[in-house]
Parts: structure tokens; C-alpha cells; sequence
């Protein structure tokens, strides 16, 4: 957020009962109890006007109404064009666009001036911001209203954000229920976005290739030359087909109807938000062609091909619209930045966190991307159900400030996102990301600090306390139920208002629906329809919470079972499995707290996470430097490893080269970076299927990254000589496994009970060895999940064996050891708390 004046004086509420600045009379200003409406207002702003009078008036005990009669007491409303609105509101807000707004304070009086209807509700939840109103989640138990005798406010400023799209959606929405036939969830969702001012200056379409081909199918059939030729062929019509960039009739005819939809949309509203850009984007999937005369465009590459077409249409675009664009992604196929120049009115949506197999990190994509376009977007996946399951895995605490100012350090300013409608997964998430996309200065401490102390008042340390937990790192396992459930009886008893009970309610539900997953995959063959009927059940009981998104929860439960389909058909009311659906009231939810807390007793391990430089872990740590039997020779030891890999590497004095052996499953690179992330060094190799020994310069003595990469996901298989004192961090592999190959951890000293987590139950317990090799047999819970191994005296601040591991899709957790480990007992290295003593018990 940009202010565009001098001088901002914005009296903020400390507290639910603090006051701002009042009349210089000292006494109680309400700007009449109106709202004036001083232009043509649409739809969506008459409601959010209804909306803020609601909300002043609960604030103050006074109603608040809207009026369209010019008063000299009121808030009051304008367009720049409007007779009314001050002379240099206009010359403020020239240009600026559909969301930035002018808020003023005068005598008696508040103006909210903007370009357009947007600006103006952004205005007004701004203002009603300002007097301490919190919109928390979609659910009235977490809107804040502080009792005030005045609404009074000294400011003048012009309010600008950061990004100028700032969008999201639930994965899958909210279907057509008769469970809810108003459309109640999705209008509280939407209501909610507005009062946080998520929104955006323009839309823009998706693939636009489909739409083409339905639209022009018979011209299509009649010249199949238009399409693409695969293998020699021009390929048959259907709804993803691609064109053939090289032939100009079909191009043209491309550009024909992208111009006429645009017209068309310009027609509507020359200003609206469809008139910012026209998609060009081509249809979903591949298929591109690869006829001779395609492979002289650019590189022949199937970026070059799809950005060629859009240079066509962006040429004819300028020609007839000045200043309007084309707007395509930079995804799947075509997720490399072009060979070829771009237009400059081209806008690229780049994803980089998914689906793009470029070789390239995300960050490298979107760094690429921002050396090729002057402006883009992103579409990113924060928290899907489809992946997540509405488990609280997302990082509220670094993810949207660490994400949004890196994205638009590179050029980024307008961000949509796959998301999720759950409150309890993503609620917190989304309400600092919203302030963020509006100011990305905005500290995100006191506004989490705000959260705590309004949402829970004296209940809230055991709920920051949890709410932190999950955010660092949640796992749905049973030591994180038993946990949880305590933090939430301690916060039940400390709650000293009654709204703190009925958020705590909501929590509790949430926490109930963690709890009911975790059983449903918990359970044996026999139970597993019951634990899957009770959690179906639990989602449409507190469907009206928003905590989480039930009914995307429910179709990906429901994948493939009929029965339950049948018993919650969507669209009839009266079918059997409504029938048992009950909405728990707070009290009920109390009780299921209490209940869990009998049912899960936390374990004697405390979960720890490990910073500071690395070192060597101490000479006398390596009892034994010995390696399992049946392995490669001891001159080297050979790892494989899906996807992306990164070491930490200590080159010491003298040491000018890491030689490597790889034989890698698909096009790959190896990577040296700096502790900064800089990438000093870089090796490209094809798939192969010998082994290669390579040379990596090391620039010095000191600690670097060691990155092997394998965009394709398959296998990156490497020789490590012995002697390199090399860590590998989390990792993922799927031939380590039933293999004797042994890995080298370290044990803080003080632990008594090693604790480790696998996400995926394991036909074969993981195995541990103390450090002089003897196994130490593990107590296996969870079926199979958590893997807790008592800790012999006189071993602990040692070197430890893991063996036995698989980690397909999903890293090995160590959950109170560090996530470090060697192929070589003695060259192991290790953030430095990790030598300090373990703490003591759980909470």
C-alpha cells in the first residue's frame, strides 16, 4: 500500500474500547449516523453500505443509514467525476486505477473518493478497519466489534495496494446442495473477501484454446492443416487440440475471433475489468506440433510456438486498443520463458510451484520470467483440500511475508491462488496475506498479536501456543492430538467471555475433524466404513462454521463410494444420510475436547527444531566408524534420490574439487551454491544409464550447498567418495529401501527417547542402531507412522545408524533430532544447538 500524500494521521484502536481522536470540541462525532451515497452506486457497493451501517451502529448503539441527499454531516461516498467529490481528488486519483481510494476527515464530516465502486468499499472496510472492526473468518463468531461513543478519525491519504490482483478460490466451491439451497456458504465466504478487500483491477481469462476450437469447429474439420502435426500427421479436431503456429490462415483466423471476443467485452464496460486483456492462452495439455516449418519458429520449442501466437494477437490488440494486453500462462508445455522477443503488452501468469517441468527451481522460473516480461502474475497453491485434506500444514507465520515480497521484488504484482474454503486451515493465512497484498511493509507481529488477544482474550497463550505448533509444522499423528486436545482444555478453562467461548467452540470442531481423519486412516479394514461414515457425519455438521470446506472434503471422501454418495446425494434432501447429521452446540464440543484428552496421553518426547551454523559433530561422538555389511565398497557410498536433493557441504582448506560419480534417470543438473543460495557453480547431464564421474570446482574453504536436481521426478543416482563431509537434508528416495544401506544421524545429548515420523505406514519397521551397531529395537505406533526408540544411556550426544528407509513421496520426519544425515558416520554435520542439551518433557 502507496500513500500518495504527505500527511497520514490514522488514530488506530490499542484495545476493544479504546477511542480515536474526537472533534476538537471534545465531544462525540458520528458524522450525522449517515452514509451518503453522493453517486451512481452499483450492487455490490448499496450492500457493503447496508454492511457498514450494520457495523457502525452495533459499534456505537446509534443506527446508522444510507441517504442520497446531499448532507453537510455524513460519510460521505463520491466518484472523482462527481459534482460533489473535492477538486483534487481527481487529480489524486488520475490513473490510479479501480481500487485506490482518497479518505479524508473534515469538520462534521469523512469522504471516501475513488475511480470507481471497488475503490469505494475498499474505502469503507478501510475506515471501519481503523476504528478496530476485525473480520477474522467467514463466520459472525469471528467479527470483532468494539463498543465506541465516537467514529471519529483524523486522516487524509490516499490508499493504494501493493498488488493489484489479490484473489483466491476453494478448490472444487461449494457444488449445488440442497443441504444449502441460498448459497449461504458461498456468501459469507465472499462477503468475508470483501471486508478484508481481497479483489483486483482486472480479470483475466484461462485456456482460451478449448473455447476456440468449440466455437470454430467447423472450419476446423473443413482445414485440418490449421492444427498441429504430430509425428507427421495434422492431428484430429477435438477440445484441446493446438493449432499450427506456422500456418498464417490459421493464425489469423486465431486472431479474428480473439478481437472479436475483446470487442465484445469491451462493449459491456470499456473500463470493467474483463476490458483489461483478452486470453490467448492456448487449450489444456500438449500436443503441440512438430512439423518442420514450426521448428524454425524461435527454438521450435513448445513455448516459442504458443508465445508466437500471442505476439500475433497482441500486435492486433495494440493496433485497435492502446494499452490493452493479452494474457496467457506460463505453464505445463510452455512454462520456459520464449527464445523468441515479446510483445510488450503480452502478460505472462506464471506458475511456478506446480506443474512446470522446466529443470528449474521455483524461484530460478520466476527470476527467468522477470528478466523476459516487464510485468506479470503468479498463480500459486496455498493449502488445497485436494493435497492438504484442510490440515492446518500451512506456515502462517513465514509463508505470505516471505512469498509476496519476494514475488514482487521480481516483478510481480497481481496474485490469484488455488486455495481452500476452510477457516480453520487457512483462515489466519488469508487475513495476513490480505494485509500484506495491500502494504508489504506491514509487520506481521502485531497483527497476529491482535489476533490472539481479541480472538481469545485470556485463553490466548495454550491457543497461540497450538496455532504456532501447527503452523511450524503440523502432523496429523497422535502425539499431536494428545497435545492439542490439552491446549484447547486449558483454553477452554481460561476463557473469561463468552464470544471467546464460541471461538474456542470453533476451533474445537475443528480440532474434532483432525481427530475423526486421523481415526478414519487410522482404522482396520473392519472399522474403516464406520470411521469413514462418523467423518462424513462431522464435515456437514459443521458445514455453516466455514472451519473447514466441507463439501470439498466430502467429494474427495466420497471418490469411488457409491454408498456414500447415495447416502448424501446432493441434490435430495430426504436421502438417508441427512438424516443423521447433527450440529454440535458448544457445549457438546467441550465435552469431545475432554474426551480426546482421555483418549490421546502426549508421549515422553518434545518435538524440536534445530538452528545455528553447522559444525562437525565432535570427534568423540563417532564411537565406532564402521559401515553395514552387505554395501558398495568403503571408498564410496551410492545414494538415489527423487526429484530435487540438497547437501550441505564443508570443503576444507586446500580442497579445490568434489568429485562425484551420477548416473541420472532423466535430464538433470548439479548445483553449488553459497550459504546465501547464489549458485556458483552448475552441470547439466543427460539421462544415463553408466556411470560419470564428475568435477566440481570448490571456490574455497568453508560451507556450500550441494543441489542435485531431477525435474522429472525420477531417479538422480550419485556416488559419494568417503571423507567429504557432506549432510543430505530431507530427502526422497524409493530404492534405499529393504536394503542394508545405512545412513548416519546424530543424537542430542540429554535425549532419552529418539522420536521419528514417516507419513506413509511401512510394510517393514525402520531401523536404528546405537553407535557402537547394535540395533535398538523401536516402539512402532500409529500403524507404523511414529517410531520411538528409548535411548541407552552413555549414547546420547553420539552418531546413530537409520536404516530401512523409503521416502517415495514424502521425506522421513525426525521430529527431535536434527534432519541431517551422512553415508559416513565420522563426516556428519549439524546445526550447532543440536550439541546443546534436549529439553525436558511435553506440556
Amino acid at each position: 500500500m502507496r500513500s500518495l500524500m504527505p500527511f497520514v494521521l490514522v488514530m488506530l484502536v490499542a484495545s476493544c474500547t479504546t477511542r480515536t481522536m474526537e472533534s476538537a470540541a471534545d465531544e462525540d462525532v458520528l458524522y450525522g449516523c449517515r452514509i451518503l451515497i453522493a453517486t451512481q452506486a452499483g450492487a455490490n457497493l448499496k450492500a457493503c453500505v447496508e454492511d457498514a451501517a450494520s457495523a457502525l451502529g452495533r459499534m456505537t448503539g446509534k443506527p446508522f443509514s444510507a441517504v442520497t441527499n446531499d448532507v453537510p454531516e455524513a460519510i460521505a461516498l463520491y466518484r472523482t467525476k462527481d459534482p460533489g467529490a473535492p477538486a483534487d481528488a481527481a487529480a489524486k486519483l488520475l490513473g490510479a486505477g479501480r481500487e485506490p481510494f482518497l479518505i479524508r476527515s473534515m469538520p462534521g464530516r469523512l469522504i471516501l473518493v475513488a475511480n470507481r465502486d471497488e475503490g469505494l468499499i475498499h474505502g469503507l472496510y478501510y475506515y471501519l478497519e481503523q476504528l478496530g472492526a476485525r473480520f477474522y473468518f467467514p463466520n459472525e463468531n469471528w467479527t470483532i466489534l468494539p463498543k465506541r461513543s465516537s467514529v471519529a478519525v483524523a486522516i487524509d491519504t490516499v490508499v493504494t495496494p501493493d498488488y493489484r490482483v489479490r484473489s483466491f478460490f476453494g478448490s472444487g466451491g461449494f457444488g449445488r446442495l440442497s443441504y444449502d439451497r441460498d448459497g449461504r456458504a458461498a456468501k459469507r465466504w465472499d462477503l468475508w473477501k470483501r471486508r478484508n478487500r481481497f479483489g483486483g483491477e482486472f480479470t483475466l481469462g484461462g485456456h482460451s484454446g478449448e473455447s476456440f476450437n468449440l466455437a470454430n469447429k467447423d472450419m476446423l474439420l473443413e482445414h485440418p492443416e490449421y492444427l498441429a502435426k504430430v509425428n507427421g500427421q495434422h492431428g484430429p479436431w477435438s477440445l484441446i487440440a493446438k493449432l499450427n503456429p506456422s500456418n498464417t490462415n490459421a493464425v489469423d483466423q486465431y486472431v479474428k475471433w480473439s478481437l472479436d471476443r475483446f470487442r465484445q467485452a469491451r462493449a459491456k464496460d470499456s473500463e470493467g475489468p474483463s476490458a483489461f486483456a483478452v486470453s490467448v492462452d492456448p487449450s489444456d495439455g500438449g500436443g503441440h506440433c512438430t512439423c518442420d516449418e514450426c521448428r524454425r519458429i524461435g527454438d521450435g520449442s513448445a513455448s516459442d510456438l504458443v508465445f508466437h501466437i500471442a505476439n500475433q494477437v497482441a500486435r492486433a490488440v495494440t493496433a485497435e486498443f492502446p494499452g490493452a494486453w493479452v494474457n496467457l500462462y506460463g505453464y505445463n508445455e510452455h512454462a520456459r520463458p520464449p527464445s523468441i522477443d515479446l510483445e510488450t503488452n503480452v502478460y505472462v501468469s506464471i506458475i511456478p510451484y506446480a506443474f512446470q517441468t522446466t529443470g528449474m527451481t521455483p524461484e530460478e522460473f520466476i527470476r527467468a520470467w522477470g528478466r523476459k516480461v516487464k510485468r506479470m502474475g503468479i498463480y500459486d497453491y496455498w493449502s488445497i483440500p485436494d493435497w492438504s485434506a484442510d490440515l492446518p500444514s500451512f506456515n502462517y507465520l513465514r509463508t505470505p511475508v516471505e512469498k509476496l515480497r519476494f514475488w514482487h521484488a521480481n516483478r510481480i504484482s497481481e496474485y490469484t491462488a488455488e486455495s481452500t474454503f476452510s477457516a480453520g486451515a487457512m483462515g489466519i493465512g488469508w487475513y495476513v496475506g490480505s494485509r500484506l497484498m495491500w502494504d508489504l511493509e506491514t509487520d506481521p507481529a502485531p497483527i497476529l498479536a491482535e489476533f490472539y488477544r481479541l480472538s481469545f482474550g485470556a485463553a490466548a497463550p495454550p491457543m497461540q501456543r497450538m496455532l504456532e505448533r501447527w503452523a511450524r509444522g503440523f502432523l496429523l499423528y497422535s502425539q499431536e492430538l494428545a497435545l492439542s486436545h490439552r491446549d484447547m482444555q486449558e483454553a477452554i478453562r481460561l476463557a473469561d467471555r463468552p464470544d471467546v467461548r464460541e471461538r474456542l467452540a470453533d476451533y474445537g470442531r475443528y480440532l474434532h475433524y483432525l481427530r475423526l481423519r486421523f481415526e478414519w486412516l487410522q482404522a482396520p479394514a473392519t472399522e474403516k466404513q464406520a470411521a469413514r461414515d462418523a467423518l462424513a457425519r462431522w464435515l456437514w455438521g459443521i458445514y455453516d462454521t466455514g472451519m473447514v470446506h466441507s463439501f470439498r472434503l466430502f467429494q474427495l471422501l466420497a471418490r469411488g463410494q457409491q454408498d456414500l454418495l447415495d447416502a448424501f446425494a446432493y441434490e435430495n434432501l430426504e436421502a438417508p444420510g441427512w438424516k443423521t447429521v447433527i450440529v454440535p452446540d458448544d457445549a457438546a464440543v467441550f465435552r469431545l475436547m475432554d474426551e480426546g484428552a482421555t483418549r490421546y496421553t502426549p508421549r515422553d518426547f518434545v518435538v524440536r527444531q534445530f538452528n545455528g551454523p553447522l559444525v562437525a559433530v565432535p570427534t568423540g561422538a563417532v564411537e565406532v566408524v564402521r559401515l553395514a555389511t552387505n554395501q558398495v565398497p568403503a571408498e564410496f557410498a551410492e545414494g538415489h534420490f527423487l526429484g530435487n536433493t540438497d547437501f550441505e557441504l564443508e570443503a576444507v582448506s586446500g580442497q579445490t574439487n568434489l568429485m562425484l560419480s551420477v548416473k541420472p534417470d532423466s535430464p538433470a543438473r548439479v548445483q553449488l551454491l553459497n550459504p546465501e543460495g547464489v549458485v556458483l557453480h552448475e552441470l547439466k547431464r543427460e539421462a544415463s544409464k553408466e556411470w560419470e564421474t564428475i568435477a566440481i570446482p570448490i571456490p574455497g574453504p568453508g560451507f556450500h550447498r550441494l543441489r542435485l536436481m531431477n525435474p522429472k521426478n525420477s531417479h538422480f543416482n550419485v556416488r559419494i567418495p568417503r571423507g567429504v563431509r557432506l549432510s543430505m537434508l530431507p530427502f526422497r528416495t524409493s530404492k534405499v529401501h529393504r536394503s542394508p544401506r545405512r545412513l548416519y544421524f546424530y543424537v542430542p545429548p540429554g535425549l532419552k527417547t529418539l522420536a521419528v515420523y514417516h507419513n506413509v505406514s511401512l510394510p517393514w519397521s525402520i531401523q536404528f542402531f546405537a553407535p557402537d551397531g547394535t540395533e535398538v529395537k523401536p516402539q512402532v505406533l500409529d500403524n507404523a507412522q511414529l517410531f520411538l526408540a528409548e535411548v541407552p544411556p552413555g549414547t546420547d550426544g553420539k552418531v546413530w545408524g537409520i536404516a530401512n528407509v523409503t521416502a517415495p513421496n514424502y521425506a522421513v520426519t525426525a521430529l527431535n533430532v536434527p534432519s541431517y544425515y551422512a553415508f559416513y558416520p565420522d563426516t556428519l554435520l549439524v546445526p550447532q544447538d543440536a550439541l546443546q542439551p534436549a529439553p525436558g518433557k511435553p506440556r
